[in-house]
């Protein structure tokens, strides 16, 4: 597996000649949002067609015959499966929220027992207790209770599911065909022992999101997140060319030991389909 710094290098190369187009795609998503109010139907399947280009571009350093980035990618979110498009997002981030829900709520238990965090659920009460605790606790504790825990419970499920889940949108760009289901297992599947390093990943690009706010009032994001996307995108095929490898070593030990036993393993007929691109890189 490559480091984090090579990838972030390759995504950069694989950008040269297409940020017009990259940035583009990215400002029509943002004035779509406005005009929409971000409306989930409308920008669940516009997240994905940007997963497509995204992919299309980082593969340019491998692939140089990779089609060019066209409108109809774009829109693919609505044009390949728009239902299952929208209900891979949502159920994506449904999972995430019911996780820190969760977690919120074994806290809400735990205050229960400490008369800590007594007030997790109860906002009302949390503001009449928080005004006598801020004469009485100071400030901090006060922050620490009503802000503070709730975040870090929320980063908890984000880093847990939100990482493991973060391959669906590749996935469902390489093969729309397969279920929701299974494209949110192989994404599980592909992020096993890979989350730090993920989000590691991500950490790298903190200095660029400061430079973006302070220097240039959020203008920056144009180019950042695009950069961040494609880079992820790298990442995407270099987890999945590992997972390749590894599943055809797998399979030639069991294809081995189920001639020996004039049987066909039944696991291998619901693998996930790894797209042919890997195949001959």
């Amino acid at each position: 597996m490559k480091s984090n710094s090579t990838i972030m290098q390759e995504a950069r190369v694989a950008m040269r000649g297409s940020w017009d187009s990259v940035i583009g795609y990215y400002f029509l998503s943002i004035i779509i949002s406005g005009f929409c109010g971000g409306l989930f139907l409308i920008m669940a399947p516009i997240e994905l067609g940007l997963s497509v280009i995204y992919l299309k571009i980082s593969r340019r350093l491998s692939h140089p015959n990779v089609d060019e980035v066209k409108f109809r990618d774009f829109m693919s979110g609505f044009t390949k499966g728009y239902l299952k498009s929208v209900g891979l997002v949502v159920l994506t981030w449904f999972i995430v929220l019911v996780l820190a829900i969760g977690l919120s709520g074994v806290v809400a238990l735990i205050a229960d027992l400490t008369r800590w965090f007594s007030y997790e659920f109860n906002w009302l009460a949390r503001i009449e207790w928080a005004q006598s605790a801020w004469q009485s606790d100071g400030v901090w504790w006060v922050l620490l209770v009503l802000i503070i825990i709730p975040l870090f419970l929320a980063w908890l499920a984000y880093i847990f599911v939100g990482i493991a889940l973060s391959q669906v949108a590749y996935i469902w760009a390489d093969n729309n065909q397969l279920g929701v289901r299974d494209t949110l297992k192989l994404s599980i599947v592909l992020m096993r022992g890979r989350k730090w390093q993920y989000f590691c990943l991500g950490w790298k690009f903190v200095g660029w999101w400061i430079l973006s706010i302070v220097f240039t009032f959020g203008i920056g994001f144009l180019w950042l997140i695009p950069y961040m996307r494609v880079t992820q995108a790298r990442f995407y095929d270099e987890i999945v060319l590992e997972y390749d490898k590894l599943e055809s070593g797998v399979k030639d030990v069991r294809a081995v030991k189920a001639t020996k036993t004039k049987s066909t393993p039944a696991e291998f007929a619901h693998q996930p389909k790894i797209p042919d691109i890997y195949k001959n890189p």
